[in-house]
């Protein structure tokens, strides 16, 4: 290695403590902790209620800029804040404000109609749920893996207001 850039590297790797070196460092951590504390937050999968789409302990990033300008709509994975805003669920919206949802020997019927979508049918299902209209202002959410016990599921009704985002990749 040449001088120059051993002397490239050292300066790279153990910069001068200078005044602009300084803002520049607090400027990237106010940044980064803006993008990542607001706009993409991190967040790890914990359980199976969304296998086979998303496996427990899988790393995603949360974007809440998905539902500024729109609602959350049939099939949108939304994640939703619980009881506090460091822990959220991760769900499959099934119906919106208006809908009847039921579930009959594990087939989701929307509006007395068979419901279609490629995410419906990722895991067998047994599920019995008599009809359930969703309260304005609200949307339904349910997990992907169905094939667990309804009594394993955390699901049902979420405010739209708790809705935090949806995974940023899908």
């Amino acid at each position: 290695m040449t001088e120059k850039k051993r002397s490239a590297l050292l300066n790279f790797l153990f910069p001068k403590i200078t005044l602009g070196f300084c803002i520049r460092l607090i400027c990237v951590a106010a940044i980064a902790y803006g993008f990542f504390g607001y706009i993409c937050k991190p967040a790890v999968v914990r359980g199976a209620s969304m296998e086979p789409a998303y496996h427990d302990g899988v790393f995603v990033f949360c974007w809440t800029p998905a539902f500024w300008k729109r609602k959350p709509t049939h099939g949108d994975v939304v994640m939703i804040r619980y009881g506090s805003d460091r822990v959220m669920l991760l769900k499959r919206v099934l119906a919106v404000e208006g809908d009847v949802i039921e579930f009959r020997d594990g087939v989701l019927y929307l509006n007395n109609e068979i419901a279609q979508g490629p995410w419906l049918n990722l895991t067998p299902c047994d599920w019995n749920m008599e009809p359930h209209t969703v309260s304005a202002g609200h949307i339904y959410v349910i997990g992907d893996n169905r094939s667990m016990p309804m009594d394993d599921h955390i699901f049902g009704e979420a405010d739209l207001s708790d809705v935090v985002g949806m995974p940023l990749l899908q």
